[in-house]
């Protein structure tokens, strides 16, 4: 029997969504699950999401991708302050902080950057502040998870990363270089219609289906999940809908 593969798209803290999408999709203990990335922010449950993967690699079957959003935290952890803004605002890293436990209000911006309250006292987030922050809200094991996340992986049909590739570079290559083309996303990708012998799924670029083309797959979808199995070539998604991969349809919406 062949074994059941399931991309996972962008989760973003989406806890309930991730848990209905998988058991519409037929996820069982035998299948095996491939995460593009993004697990955390904007929704309210980033840390169950977080401990739901870590339990789940402890199986030591499944892969998980580096996003944008992952790529953001590592750089706090190294103490790389620049980053506040990103994750705070843009990336609205204040749920995941809240996901937590944590006040997210403690850190603030004011005229010299970014600060954090310490009792009574206002103490601006150098780089040691930083990593005492950071590391004061995420468990050990989810910082360890985050650091062993992957940049890419294939099978004999799929090549996946979070947003896709450097277009004109063979796979094999791809963030070997420069890692921002698979976390960050580039706009040539989004137009090439090239076939690199395999087909590109990845996320990131939110929309309101999932983008089915000759040569690449996009499961970002604005306020659900999405799931890609790769054995039956079809889309699920936590809104209910399903697609079929080869011919781009709405099979139940």
């Amino acid at each position: 029997m062949k074994e059941k593969i399931l991309v996972v798209g962008d989760i973003h803290g989406q806890y309930d969504s991730l848990i209905t999408v998988l058991e519409y999709a037929g996820y069982t203990s035998d299948s095996r699950l491939v995460f593009l990335g993004d697990y955390i922010n904007r929704g309210s449950k980033s840390k169950e999401v977080m401990d739901y993967l870590v339990h789940l690699k402890k199986e030591q079957k499944h892969i998980f991708l580096r996003g944008n959003h992952e790529d953001i935290i590592l750089k706090l952890l190294s103490g790389d302050e620049q980053y506040w803004y990103t994750w705070l605002e843009y990336g609205q890293g204040r749920a995941c902080i809240s996901s937590y436990g944590e006040d997210p209000d403690r850190i603030f911006y004011g005229v010299d950057g970014y600060f954090i309250k310490k009792g009574n006292s206002e103490v601006a987030l150098n780089k040691e502040e930083t990593v005492d922050f950071m590391r004061s809200i995420f468990p050990r094991e989810h910082i360890q998870f985050l650091e062993e996340t992957l940049l890419t992986h294939e099978t004999e049909n799929y090549f996946f990363t979070h947003a896709g590739i450097e277009t004109g570079l063979p796979l094999s290559e791809q963030g070997m270089y420069s890692d921002g083309f698979v976390l960050w996303g580039d706009d040539d990708f989004l137009k090439d219609t090239r076939d690199y012998g395999k087909k590109i799924v990845y996320g990131h670029y939110h929309q309101e289906n999932p983008l089915i083309q000759r040569n690449k797959i996009c499961l970002a979808i604005k306020g659900a999940v999405a799931v890609l199995d790769i054995t039956d070539e079809m889309i699920y998604d936590s809104l209910g809908r399903s697609f079929n991969i080869r011919n781009g349809c709405c099979i139940r919406c």
